[in-house]
């Protein structure tokens, strides 16, 4: 697929993701989207930037990932 790029978690799935995205990257889900994100920890500590948009995690599509208590945390993206 172009501009697209595999990926591993470092919990063990498979995605499918932005070719933006590089290791380090976090892969996230805002409650109440669709789709998972990739988000980039900023240089200065300041918060989060969010990478190429949505993305592909075998698993997690359809809601799996908030019935496998998953940790939340509140960030900031700029």
């Amino acid at each position: 697929m172009p501009n697209r790029r595999l990926f591993i978690t470092a919990g063990g799935r498979i995605g499918l993701c932005s070719a933006e995205s590089q290791i380090g990257d976090l892969t996230s889900i805002f409650l109440g989207a669709i789709y998972p994100c990739m988000l980039r920890k900023m240089s200065d500590s300041s918060g989060y930037s969010l990478v190429g948009g949505a993305c592909y995690i075998d698993g997690i599509m359809d809601g799996e990932a908030f019935r496998t208590g998953l940790e939340l945390q509140d960030i900031v993206i700029w």
